[in-house]
């Protein structure tokens, strides 16, 4: 097991317990990363799942601001009931787990894949939980790879999640730029994959290249997915929606091709949000976004359950 940093010790508080719940931190130095943990009633030393929500400033639940789905939650609630914990988190700077100040310079993929890799140790360390299980979904798929990888786990669980280098995942959503902005766009992209930052930047291209965000995307285009999952050396389940518009079927097939202890799981109707919707395009899904008590795709709980219940036993 990877030891723990002196100077980034590990803190499980039981801040308060209602019922079944438990709020927990994970001490940064400057500030705490904020969580909760969902207890099953009446099962001794469950097995646990640490979810990774996506990318932005989405919180514990899977929810941004006007953007209120509720996701991540129902997936929590749902397991618990089932007889296995939980332990979502708020990233760093988002929800609950405030920062004093938040340097846009210091945030990166390697930040976040230490804070998840740390939560993995403190629930090893915990001595109340059985087998460790990752669940990422979306950026957060890549996040629990590298985490995984750094900490260990017992099983993985990728929602969701991209199995492409995020600069084709980019230049993808872009695709209905005029062709100068595309061009632009693939130019910085080159010199950014290769480490560099941009010297200048063209006001027009500002929000998603100014310089405060550059050591992220950096970061962020250094890794591919695909060859990550190659090296994860436990069980993986990967989870795609047919109907997500942000992820396609090709990433989850990537992801699963890469690794013979991966299982592939396709839901057709199912979209990014988890939600069942007949609806092929991101006006039609909105409702689903925005509509927390919307249920989650019936089966995902289920069949979470038999892929964890089914992983080898514990020495």
């Amino acid at each position: 097991m990877r030891r723990v940093s002196l100077f980034l010790s590990l803190i499980l508080v039981a801040l308060f317990v209602k019922g079944q719940s438990e709020a927990v931190q994970l001490d940064r130095g400057t500030f705490h990363l904020m969580g909760e943990l969902l207890i099953p009633e009446n099962v001794t030393k469950p097995d646990v799942v640490l979810f990774i929500s996506g990318s932005g400033p989405t919180d514990r639940d899977g929810n941004q601001k006007n953007m209120m789905n509720n996701s991540i939650l129902q997936l929590a609630v749902g397991l618990q009931s089932n007889g296995i914990a939980s332990l979502r988190y708020d990233k760093r700077g988002v929800g609950a787990s405030v920062m004093k100040s938040t340097n846009e310079r210091l945030m990166t993929i390697d930040s976040l894949v230490g804070d998840a890799a740390d939560w993995i140790e403190m629930l090893k360390k915990s001595g109340r939980f059985n087998r460790v299980v990752v669940a990422g979904h979306s950026e957060g798929s890549l996040i629990g790879l590298l985490a995984v990888l750094k900490a260990g786990a017992d099983g993985f669980i990728s929602i969701s999640g991209a199995g492409r280098r995020a600069t084709d995942l980019l230049m993808e959503q872009l695709a209905k730029q005029p062709a100068k902005a595309k061009k632009y766009y693939k130019s910085a992209f080159d010199t950014l994959s290769h480490g560099d930052t941009l010297k200048v930047v063209d006001p027009w291209f500002y929000t998603l290249l100014r310089p405060s965000v550059q050591p992220y995307l950096i970061s962020w285009f250094r890794y591919d997915p695909a060859q990550l999952m190659g090296a994860i050396k436990v069980p993986s389940l990967i989870i795609q929606g047919l109907n997500d518009l942000q992820i396609k079927q090709t990433d989850a097939e990537l992801l699963a091709a890469a690794n013979i202890k991966s299982t592939l799981w396709l839901i057709p109707g199912m979209n990014h949000v988890l939600k069942m919707t007949e609806a092929s395009d991101i006006n039609g899904q909105m409702p689903s976004y925005t509509t927390p008590d919307s249920p989650i795709n019936s089966e995902l709980v289920p069949g979470m359950k038999r892929f964890i219940v089914g992983l080898p036993t514990k020495e």
